[in-house]
């Protein structure tokens, strides 16, 4: 895996690269990882009223978490915690995942404020579309699109999310 500045591992939305890229010019895909003794959750209580999502520790051996590596500047730093939201429903904190049969220490951020809402369903499209980006494990996807959703209350605001969406993949919204 080729050195970076700092390894931070996603595994929400950011998972999608020109996402990430949007919010973090710096950040260079370096590959696949899977976070051991964690689940996903999806009810990290956003601003936006919805679920986003979270991890948290898990004693079930087989809970893991699988997400993407990125490589990202220094002086980003600062645009990655904006973006993941750090000291404002997030904590940015080190995890050591497995990449390529390798433990890898990387930057990841732990949700603070958890609630049991739901995701939107665009929020949810973000997640697959960087978890089919890079490739995740079938099982994995299968279990994400397993997800409950809602619908975004403000209309303006999805529709603003599908069209970035298809723009995305070059697509009409859906």
């Amino acid at each position: 895996m080729p050195d970076a500045t700092m390894i931070y591992f996603a595994y929400g939305s950011n998972m999608l690269l020109v996402r990430l890229r949007e919010r973090v010019p710096s950040s260079r895909a370096l590959g696949v990882a899977v976070l051991h003794d964690h689940r996903l959750i999806w009810t990290k209580r956003s601003v936006d009223g919805s679920g986003k999502c979270g991890i948290v520790p898990s004693t079930d051996c087989a809970n893991v978490v699988w997400g993407r590596l990125f490589g990202i500047d220094d002086w980003d730093l600062v645009a990655l915690d904006r973006a993941e939201g750090a000291g404002s429903g997030y904590e940015r904190t080190t995890v050591v995942a497995l990449a390529e049969g390798a433990s890898v220490e990387a930057v990841t951020y732990v949700a603070t404020r958890i609630d049991t809402d739901l995701p939107y369903e665009w929020y949810k499209r973000f997640v697959l579309a960087g978890a089919r980006e890079a490739r995740l494990p079938g099982a994995y996807i299968a279990w994400l699109e397993e997800v409950s959703t809602v619908r975004d209350p403000d209309d303006a605001r999805r529709r603003t999310q599908l069209q970035l969406q298809a723009e995305i993949h070059g697509s009409p919204p859906p």
